[in-house]
């Protein structure tokens, strides 16, 4: 027996061979990635069974059928379809937030969370507009191809080339705070204590 407190479908008859029917279902999806790691907007999502919505700094809109790919954004020429799924995907937001917060937060804690995106989803409060004013994820492709290369580079131990690409991209983005940290970590192992206190500092 399913419990309750499960979300979603069983779909265990696929496995023996049998067609159950299916309901159609809108998918979401979220990510804070973006937040977390590059101060960026996050993204929120939901897929159709033809059509992706995604809510960001610059929303996009995709279909699926004739651009799988995903390669031609539509929201623009295609706004009253990407209203009507924003609203939607506002709705579906609104009835899963909490209906107050069940953790006593002190100023300090919410003022951060609330930097990353984790708060504000009261009932009758959601919105998107808290991270309209961060950058977008896609302007930002480029920099987390840095970041995993630079991350294969500390793996391989190639510590002079990880120097190299990570003081890069700390110039580019001073507040980038894994970036700090990893700085360090190869400071550490090229025996440069001083680096590793300034950038464990300016990680702090």
């Amino acid at each position: 027996r399913i419990p309750e407190t499960v979300q979603g479908e069983d779909l265990s008859a696929w496995l023996k061979g049998d067609s159950p029917s299916v309901r159609r279902r809108r998918l979401y999806a979220e990510s804070f990635t973006p937040t977390r790691y590059y101060g960026a907007s996050p993204l929120f999502g939901l897929v159709t069974e033809d059509t992706k919505y995604i809510e960001t700094t610059r929303p996009e809109l995709y279909d699926l059928d004739k651009d799988p790919g995903e390669t031609v954004n539509l929201f623009k020429t295609e706004r009253p379809r990407a209203e009507a799924l924003r609203a939607e995907l506002k709705r579906l937001l609104e009835a899963q937030a909490p209906a107050s917060e069940s953790v006593a937060l002190d100023e300090e804690a919410r003022r951060r969370l609330e930097s990353l995106g984790y708060l504000g989803r009261r009932r009758g409060e959601v919105g998107f507009d808290f991270g309209a004013n961060k950058e977008d994820p896609k302007d930002l492709i480029g920099f987390y191809r840095s970041d995993q290369r630079l991350a294969k580079l500390v793996e391989r131990q190639s510590w002079d080339e990880a120097a190299v690409l990570c003081d890069n991209m700390l110039r580019q983005r001073p507040g980038f705070v894994d970036g700090h940290i990893q700085r360090a970590a190869i400071a550490v192992a090229q025996n440069d204590a001083a680096a590793a206190i300034a950038h464990y500092s300016k990680a702090l």
